[in-house]
């Protein structure tokens, strides 16, 4: 390997030294030269914090929880391991910083969406159900942000029964593939912007074909009507008090019927142009030790989409909830350390890149085989890909290629044991709960007492 000292080569050498070589082939120097002249913060001056060094080393810094001086000294000595010739011995933390503000919105967006439409096309049918519907599903959860002032004031604090929290938190809002756990769009937003809004702006982005997949906190008559203005088809759980404003006009089978919704004032005032009535399809069913649950779909032909199916692949929504998992636990995404509004979106979009440049190798891994990338460990894909760039740099570049397919083969290896019947009870899952106002909500698991 040659060891070349210009500015622009440290890239190469980062990638080569940090384990995120296969990146390379995925976004191209090329690619970001390109996006960095169209939203105008390409460099003048040939320097070693290009906009595609620094990209790469916010998503190394995030794999270090400690601090992020620390992950800049270990990120560089990576860089000057196979850089001797780099004139500069390190980079300070100021001068990240600087690079980072230097990089407006727009580059990370771009980059964010060519990613996406990349591996749409090369991965499209690896997404749908049936050969049909790109199946996707949303939720959203909170994140803790540094303590600052501008992120207090822009994103809010939490209030609980014992005041505010001096803690100030974000909302993100994302839609991933069921199939895949790719993120294609996410909203990262104040708290006082309600998940149903953040909602209605990723729905937006849909396409014709798309399922989405919904739990019932996220039903409104609103949300349904602008899945359905996209061309798209939505499957959602219904809670029981939603169940009573259905209208049920014809049975389609056991436990099934066509309902008629109607939306009411409010409705109406918040989101003008409403129709009258919407029509859909209601389907009962109940799960060993639970109560009976709802499902409302789009999907009107019982014969061609059966109750079954449409129950089977409700509950493998569980994706979007493991995906957010590995986020907050293996990629530590509430360990964002920026003070600014910007600065913290930037840094979410480097670590949902990552998370879906990892996507990106686990799909490549169950090609030519009957596995969904979900089958194997993200964790241990992370481990490899990070561990296995040792082995390439002592075997040299002829044999790179051999040793990608052995971590391919490595990754398909790491599958996750199945162990059916396992939960994992909410707390408190099995008591009544006071909603206020009088009203309570039975428990959706049922607990036995014993004689």
């Amino acid at each position: 390997m040659s060891l070349i000292g210009s500015p622009r080569d440290c890239a190469g050498n980062l990638f080569r030294s940090s384990g995120l070589a296969r990146f390379q082939t995925i976004l191209t120097p090329k690619d970001f030269r390109t996006i960095a002249q169209q939203t105008g913060c390409a460099p003048e001056k040939d320097r070693p914090l290009i906009p595609e060094v620094v990209c790469w080393l916010m998503m190394i810094v995030a794999l270090h929880t400690q601090s992020m001086t620390q992950g800049l000294l270990v990120a560089w000595g990576w860089v000057r391991s196979v850089c001797p010739r780099l004139p500069v011995t390190s980079v300070t933390e100021e001068a990240f910083c600087q690079a980072r503000r230097d990089l407006p919105l727009s580059f990370w967006k771009a980059l964010w969406h060519l990613l996406g439409s990349r591996y749409e096309q090369q991965f499209d049918a690896g997404m749908r159900w049936k050969g049909l519907f790109r199946v996707l599903a949303a939720d959203g959860s909170e994140v803790i942000l540094p303590k600052a002032k501008a992120l207090i004031k822009f994103f809010g604090c939490p209030k609980g029964r014992h005041g505010t929290s001096p803690q100030p938190q974000g909302r993100l809002v994302a839609m991933c593939s069921v199939f895949t756990g790719f993120c294609l769009a996410f909203k990262f937003v104040a708290l006082k912007v309600s998940e149903h809004a953040a909602l209605r702006h990723l729905i937006r982005l849909l396409q014709g074909n798309d399922l989405l997949l919904l739990d019932r906190g996220f039903f409104s008559y609103a949300a349904i009507w602008l899945i359905r203005l996209r061309n798209a088809h939505y499957l959602i759980r219904l809670s029981r008090q939603m169940v009573k404003h259905a209208n049920r006009t014809s049975r389609l089978g056991p436990d099934e019927w066509m309902v008629r919704f109607r939306p009411i004032a409010q409705s109406c005032r918040k989101c003008p142009g409403l129709p009258g009535e919407l029509i859909c399809r209601l389907i009962r069913y109940q799960q060993p030790g639970f109560r009976h649950s709802w499902l409302v779909t789009s999907l009107m032909q019982p014969r061609r989409y059966t109750r079954e199916d449409l129950v089977h692949l409700y509950h493998q929504r569980w994706t979007v909830e493991t995906i957010y998992r590995e986020w907050k636990h293996t990629l530590d995404i509430q360990n964002l350390r920026s003070h600014t509004p910007a600065g913290i979106l930037k840094e979410v979009y480097a670590q949902l890149m990552l998370s879906n440049l990892v996507r990106w190798i686990m799909t490549e891994a169950t090609q030519d085989t009957d596995h969904s990338p979900l089958n194997y460990s993200f964790v241990t894909t992370l481990t490899l890909v990070k561990v296995s760039v040792a082995r390439m740099i002592q075997a040299g570049d002829a044999r790179i290629p051999w040793y990608y397919q052995q971590l391919l083969a490595d990754i398909r290896a790491a599958k996750i044991r199945k162990r059916p019947g396992r939960s994992y009870p909410r707390p408190k899952d099995g008591t009544i709960k006071d909603k206020g106002s009088g009203r309570l909500q039975l428990p959706s698991r049922i607990i036995r007492k014993l004689a």
